[in-house]
């Protein structure tokens, strides 16, 4: 943050060691307060949860419960699917399918609550090697 004029720039809003105490601060409070999981290791663990505890996070602080996303491919699809490559794949592209549902239906959730996002795609909450996967998968035009 700049004290002069109080606003953050693009460069002081990256990780680096001297945010230590800042991320010690926020994981304390958000295991404290609001995190029915521990988070230990942030920001991998909220990436590594599959947005568990974002959802857990903004249901806590909204006080209501975001609806809940009916999974593409039913429940026994992709274990059956997973026993051969193509199957494999077919199953991992599915999970990511499911996993932009949820993170679509948290930012309508959001945005019907008066946020403002947007800029923001459901994508941008995937990690970096399934965000790559999916941009891969649309631009191929493999989406299902």
């Amino acid at each position: 943050v700049n004290p002069s004029s109080g606003s953050a720039s693009h460069a002081s809003v990256g990780y680096n060691s001297s945010d230590a105490p800042v991320h010690e601060f926020l994981v304390r409070w958000m295991n404290g307060n609001v995190l029915r999981a521990t988070l230990e290791n942030f920001p991998n663990d909220l990436i590594a949860a599959g947005g568990r505890h974002l959802l857990e996070m903004i249901e806590f602080l909204a006080g209501r419960s975001v609806p809940a996303v009916k999974p593409q491919g039913g429940q026994a699809a992709p274990a059956k699917a997973g026993k051969t490559a193509q199957g494999a794949k077919r199953s991992a592209d599915l999970q990511r399918s499911n996993q932009i549902l949820i993170y679509d239906q948290l930012l309508n959730f959001l945005k019907q609550h008066g946020a403002l996002l947007s800029s923001v795609r459901p994508e941008h909450f995937l990690s970096c090697d399934q965000f790559v996967k999916h941009m891969q998968q649309t631009t191929s035009g493999g989406v299902s």
